[in-house]
């Protein structure tokens, strides 16, 4: 996930963009796994950086620098 995070922040080359989301997806992984489940909270997680992967980061990696 590293790496993904390193990308996301090379081709915006704002720091806050990889920080915000990388924050809100384990807040979300922890809120959900205390109030759910582990289990849960981790399908959550899947759909979450499915989701990205498919819409944002590709959309992303096709843009120009």
């Amino acid at each position: 996930m590293s790496m993904v995070w390193g990308v996301i922040r090379e081709k915006s080359g704002f720091i806050l963009i990889p920080t915000v989301i990388h924050g809100s997806l384990v807040y979300t992984v922890f809120i959900l796994g205390k109030v759910a489940g582990l289990e849960a909270s981790n399908i959550v997680a899947a759909i979450t950086l499915f989701i990205f992967f498919v819409a944002l980061f590709e959309k992303m990696m096709k843009e120009p620098i």
